[in-house]
C-alpha cells in the first residue's frame, strides 16, 4: 500500500510539474560565436533572434550574417506538436515543436539541394534567463552535425 501512495505521488507531481509555468522566452538574443560550436560547418558572422513567446506561439525574427551575405527568415512555432510550415532563409521547412519540461524542443525536416535534411533543436535558458542554448543536431544523408549555439540577451 505504501509502494502504491508513493507510486501515485511520483505521478502527480511529475503531471504538476508538466502544468507548471514555462520560460519565458522573448527578447533578442545575438549569438555569441566564440561560446558555440558549429561542429565541422562554419559559424556564420553573426545572428540575431528576436523572438515573441505568447504561449502557444513562439515567433523568432532570424537575421543571419554569412560570407555569402545577409539572410533573414521568420519561424512561427507552435508548443503544442503541431506540425508548422516555414521558410528557413528561402528554403521551406516543416517543424513539430513542444515542451519537453523546461526545454523547448523542435523537430524539423527542410530540402537543401535536393536532399531531405532533418534536425532537432532544443532550446533552454539559464544564467537567470540571459543565456539561450540551443542544442542542435542537423542530420544530414551523409553524416550527422551536432552544434551548441549560445545565445546572450540583449537589453532587458
Amino acid at each position: 500500500m505504501v509502494k502504491w501512495c508513493f507510486v501515485l505521488a511520483t505521478v502527480m507531481v511529475a503531471a504538476g510539474n508538466e502544468k507548471a509555468a514555462k520560460p519565458n522566452l522573448n527578447g533578442t538574443w545575438e549569438l555569441d560565436v566564440s561560446k558555440s560550436d558549429f561542429g565541422d560547418m562554419p559559424p556564420p558572422k553573426s545572428v540575431v533572434n528576436v523572438i515573441v513567446h505568447k504561449e502557444p506561439f513562439i515567433t523568432v525574427d532570424s537575421t543571419m550574417v554569412v560570407p555569402q551575405g545577409k539572410f533573414s527568415a521568420t519561424l512561427k512555432y507552435r508548443t503544442t506538436a503541431a506540425q508548422d510550415a516555414n521558410s528557413s532563409y528561402g528554403a521551406a521547412m516543416t517543424t513539430w515543436s513542444k515542451w519537453f519540461g523546461n526545454e523547448f524542443v523542435i523537430e524539423g525536416e527542410i530540402v537543401v539541394k535536393g536532399k531531405w535534411v532533418r534536425f532537432q533543436e532544443r532550446w533552454s535558458l539559464s544564467n537567470r534567463g540571459t543565456m539561450l542554448t540551443n542544442k542542435r543536431v542537423i542530420i544530414m544523408p551523409n553524416r550527422e552535425v551536432p552544434q551548441t549555439l549560445v545565445f546572450i540577451k540583449k537589453g532587458k
